[in-house]
């Protein structure tokens, strides 16, 4: 008979707990598809958080299965979503009140003592355990790393397969998973000179829920690499060290994701006449937390020419996300009316959502779903 705990899944083979989401046991590396009880027994658990910022409620690994659910990123498989309500703030307002404490793929110093990443899936894991419970991998294995043994004429199993539109082509760059800790992860070689990518495209991406099955695409042209999104759910996301933002870009930092919107002048209809509204006392645009599909939480006007973003200091402040700097970014509004977002050397990044095709270089990050990844030379 299986025991039942608060919020766990408890192994028939080895008596190991495991969380509703594992799909192998922790302790055995048993298929909990097998081990695990039926329904009516089995302790049901929903895969997405009720309040994604919540600290007193269970928040999932980015690198675990499912993946931890960042606002305005959606399940691909389940698009139901969840949101965490905040209210209006004005200027110099607070977010919450507490730091986050849940692992996230954009930090290096998250449980780097307590937990371990899985090297073929990277999902974090409890040191004393030694199965992954996302992919089954036995982690205290001998080899090329934990459960990896080299094997005579085989590429190296670290490498993971891929499934390339022109195999015959160049390769064009490696995708090189970022681990929570800064290490590097499993590769995805980029083969040929046109390539999409998704979560059926290799394990490395698999795990990860938020990604769409055609997520992002890949072309090679000469010496220059181009990526843009191939129309997924939730996005493709480059690192940016200064951007210009028009009306409507979306942008991420830390677990934050914002939507600007320019204010304009009065409108007139087609007759002429005004539309009426409340006095603007200055404001020319505003940021819009993104919680869902087309739903916004909380909205933050801008007037000025700079406003500073970070979770200590500045005037938008995210105190409950502990992926975001003390002091993270800058809006800056020039005299012609262009806009700026300045990242101020944070340590995660800010991250703008790509929409057309642009020119990449070696070594630029990119945020697909709940991972993190390094293009690199091949």
């Amino acid at each position: 008979m299986l025991t039942r705990e608060p919020g766990v899944i408890i192994c028939r083979a080895c008596g190991t707990s495991n969380q509703p989401h594992y799909k192998f046991c922790l302790g055995c590396g048993a298929d909990m598809a097998e081990a695990a009880a039926p329904p009516n027994e089995a302790l049901q658990s929903p895969l997405v958080p009720e309040s994604l910022g919540d600290p007193s409620k269970p928040q999932p690994s980015a690198h675990q299965t499912p993946a931890r659910a960042m606002r305005g990123v959606e399940r691909v498989r389940d698009p139901s979503e969840s949101a965490r309500p905040a209210p209006p703030a004005p200027r110099s307002t607070q977010v919450g009140k507490t730091p986050a404490s849940s692992p996230d793929l954009l930090t290096d110093d998250v449980e780097a003592e307590t937990r371990r990443n899985c090297p073929r899936c990277g999902s974090l894991n409890p040191v004393t355990f030694r199965f992954c419970g996302s992919c089954g991998l036995n982690l205290e294995g001998e080899g090329t790393g934990a459960g990896y043994e080299r094997i005579e004429g085989k590429e190296d199993p670290l490498v993971l397969e891929q499934r390339p539109t022109d195999p015959e082509g160049p390769p064009m760059a490696r995708l090189v998973l970022m681990l929570p800790d800064g290490s590097p992860g499993g590769e995805f070689l980029l083969q040929g000179t046109e390539l999409t990518i998704g979560r059926d495209s290799a394990p490395v991406f698999e795990t990860d829920p938020y990604l769409s099955p055609q997520h992002v695409h890949f072309h090679h042209d000469g010496d220059v690499l181009y990526v843009e999104d191939a129309g997924s759910l939730n996005g493709t996301f480059l690192r940016v060290k200064q951007q210009q933002l028009v009306d409507g870009d979306v942008f991420r930092m830390g677990q934050e994701l914002l939507r600007l919107n320019l204010i304009g002048g009065a409108r007139k209809d087609e007759q002429g006449t005004e539309v009426g509204g409340s006095p603007n006392p200055g404001f020319w645009g505003r940021l819009s937390l993104v919680v869902g599909r087309k739903r916004d939480s909380s909205a933050f006007p801008l007037f000025g020419d700079e406003t500073i973003l970070g979770r200590e200091r500045g005037d938008i402040l995210f105190c409950d996300d502990g992926y975001v700097s003390g002091v993270h970014a800058r809006i800056m509004r020039h005299p012609d009316g262009q806009v700026d977002l300045i990242d101020l050397d944070s340590s995660n990044g800010s991250y703008i959502r790509l929409k057309s095709r642009v020119a990449i270089e070696h070594g630029s990050m990119l945020a697909l779903g709940q991972q993190l990844f390094k293009v690199e030379a091949p």
